[in-house]
């Protein structure tokens, strides 16, 4: 196991590497358009925006956890956070930075493994819905009031509809379907399962909880569609249609959200090439740059995190009268 596991990882790595040298290669991703970035007036603003995204999606996490939790503080799950973004692009796959902060979740709050992994596990699953949601909803308005008459518009919109009812049914699915108890004490793997089942539910148990982690969400992609179109109008000096990145960006956060490479780092400059050069008057080598950019500034702040890491005492999240709430 050891050795596929390996293999596995190498194969992750080098097809990252491989991502990245075709696209530069076929001049898909031009490094002289990265040099706007380097400077002071090109980073710090781009650090400012998605240091705002970072916090913000911080603040989701929180608020799952506060679902078990009476009172978590900010500035210890906000560390967690920027680890996890530091061991996203450390460790293959994407998801390195969702196991290492869940794990430090549970040495922090003395709460069972499979409440903490789950608070992970559904922090990123209703980043993808809501990704999805505000893909979905631009690309209808685009459909149905553009002048653009793009026919790629149209089979986007057919594949983001059909993910984005598929994840409705399972949000509604999960939220409603009521199972026998004797099915949670069952045997073997189908007792685990419902047992997950049942402390997912736990994290989306009531409407406002849903409808607090997407607000938070669409508010924290705004500021990413911010850079996106600062990045391009101001620093590529491009001339953008805002319309547009309100269904680029989340359809290629969609995409980097598959957990095939660190921090999804190759797959992100694919996705973004693709979507620019289908759906936008951008040139099309304008999108890569603009992520990489990105994931330059996020692992800016994943530095922080490595060194919150480095320095790191074992510090209870809530307040010493906080208890966990019974299940």
């Amino acid at each position: 196991m050891k050795l596929k596991s390996r293999l596995t990882t190498l194969f992750k790595i080098l097809f990252a590497i491989g991502l990245i040298y075709w696209l530069i290669a076929t001049k898909k991703l031009n490094i002289e358009d990265m040099k706007p970035f380097l400077s002071w007036q090109g980073l710090l603003p781009g650090l400012i925006l998605i240091g705002a995204n970072i916090t913000l999606l911080g603040e989701r996490w929180r608020y799952l956890i506060k679902s078990h939790v009476a009172s978590v503080k900010f500035w210890p799950t906000y560390k967690l956070n920027l680890m996890g973004i530091f061991f996203n692009f450390a460790m293959p796959g994407g998801i390195g930075g969702d196991v290492v902060k869940a794990y430090y979740l549970q040495k922090d709050l003395g709460s069972s493994r499979t409440i903490a992994y789950t608070s992970a596990l559904m922090d990123r699953a209703l980043g993808l819905y809501t990704a999805t949601l505000m893909a979905f909803t631009a690309l209808l308005f685009e459909y149905l009031y553009s002048s653009n008459h793009n026919p790629m518009i149209h089979k986007l919109l057919i594949s983001v509809s059909i993910l984005f009812a598929g994840l409705n049914l399972g949000l509604l699915g999960l939220m409603l379907w009521q199972w026998p108890e004797r099915y949670n004490q069952a045997p073997s793997l189908i007792g685990k399962f419902f047992r997950f089942m049942h402390t997912c539910r736990l994290f989306i148990k009531s409407y406002r909880q849903i409808t607090m982690a997407i607000t938070l969400t669409i508010i924290a992609q705004l500021f990413t569609i911010l850079f996106f179109g600062w990045s391009l109008q101001i620093i590529l000096q491009e001339t953008i249609d805002w319309s547009t990145l309100f269904f680029i960006v989340p359809v290629g956060f969609m995409v980097v959200a598959i957990p095939l490479t660190p921090a999804g780092v190759g797959v992100g400059q694919a996705a973004f090439y693709f979507l620019f050069q289908n759906f936008s008057t951008v040139q099309s080598q304008s999108g890569p740059a603009v992520v990489t950019a990105l994931q330059i500034i996020q692992f800016s702040w994943g530095i922080l995190g490595a060194y919150f890491y480095l320095t790191r005492r074992s510090k209870p999240l809530t307040d010493t009268s906080d208890i966990l709430k019974s299940h």
